[in-house]
């Protein structure tokens, strides 16, 4: 595969994991089985893929502009969007202020754990995580082989057991640290393509076994809460599910289909759509509106439909608008 196929194909990936996160969050239980075991997990593994060690200095430079500055203009437009809503609700537009600017403080994706006077930021909690995981792999390429396990491993033990025994610290520092291995694993990937190319062949049909039987024993794996369902077990479980993604994805690239190019643009501009997925979801509550719908005479299928295609619209409608505000003012945009 040459470099201009393989970059297609993550984008692909990375196109099947973003829309995997928007559907996701309707909450429907037999679509939370499948993507949770997958959504994130390629993202982690594909930062880790693109991977290498850099002065900190420039990394950092280059990290705030491609995630941190991302982050917090998505809080703002939350904070001031709420604030106008509260404004024409004739609600405490102060108060409602300070609880988003709270929530993007801390960072946190679900209140899952959250100290009492904090309220989850949502979504964008991956773009910390994926800050600190990147930084935090930056100190584990500084030691030998055998060390580097042993840092992934003490960081991914201390995010896990800090989260779910201790306390749920902000800005995402523990989902960063069990972000590590995963991170490393797409780093060895990479490393060793030539080499895992010639036995992943033959152990693809045992990979997509392995992801059917997570999915079908699903009981928990969010990696939003630091939850690893049955530890180890899922967590391999789950790199056989990216396996499987990958797969397919490199499958879909070499066809030459107009859906797959869509996929793949989705996925090339996947940051911009997690963060207006983030701000059309923090700001409106699409079950609420199916359920108005259903009072004026809607039925739930129907008011659901018309409640995603709002959403969609919004999300894509969204991401095509800034495009274009970019390309006019001669501006890339980075992926994840």
């Amino acid at each position: 595969m040459n470099k201009s196929e393989r970059l297609r194909s993550v984008d692909i990936a990375r196109g099947i994991g973003i829309l995997s996160i928007i559907v996701g969050h309707f909450g429907i239980p037999a679509i939370v089985r499948v993507v949770f075991t997958f959504h994130i997990p390629v993202f982690f593994l594909i930062t880790g893929y693109f991977m290498e060690e850099e002065p900190i200095p420039l990394f950092l430079r280059k990290k705030a502009k491609t995630l941190l500055f991302p982050y917090l203009l998505t809080c703002l437009a939350v904070m001031l969007l709420q604030g106008f809503v509260a404004a024409i609700q004739n609600m405490d537009v102060a108060g409602t202020l300070w609880i988003w600017a709270k929530a993007g403080f801390y960072g946190a994706g679900s209140s899952y754990h959250l100290p009492e006077p904090f309220t989850a930021i949502g979504a964008i909690w991956f773009l910390l995580a994926t800050l600190w995981g990147s930084l935090l792999m930056q100190f584990v390429l500084r030691r030998n082989r055998y060390l580097q396990v042993i840092c992934a491993a003490v960081l991914f033990a201390f995010g896990y057991l800090t989260a779910n025994k201790l306390i749920w610290l902000p800005f995402d520092i523990q989902p960063g640290c069990c972000a590590v291995p995963y991170m490393y694993v797409g780093y060895l990937a990479r490393n060793w393509e030539d080499r895992i190319k010639k036995w992943a062949k033959k152990v693809w049909p045992a990979a997509f076994l392995i992801w059917f039987a997570f999915i079908y024993t699903f009981k928990s794996f969010a990696l939003v809460r630091c939850d690893y369902g049955r530890g180890i077990i899922d967590i391999a479980a789950s790199l056989c599910a990216c396996y499987c993604i990958f797969f397919i994805s490199e499958k879909l690239g070499r066809l030459d289909c107009r859906a797959v190019d869509i996929l793949a643009y989705i996925g090339r501009y996947s940051l911009i759509i997690l963060c207006i997925h983030l701000v059309e979801m923090d700001l409106v509550d699409w079950w609420a509106v199916v359920d108005r719908l259903q009072v004026i005479g809607i039925s739930r299928f129907v008011g659901s439909s018309i409640a995603v295609g709002m959403k969609m619209l919004i999300i894509f409608g969204g991401t095509l608008m800034i495009l274009g505000v970019r390309r006019l003012t001669g501006k890339k945009t980075e992926d994840i």
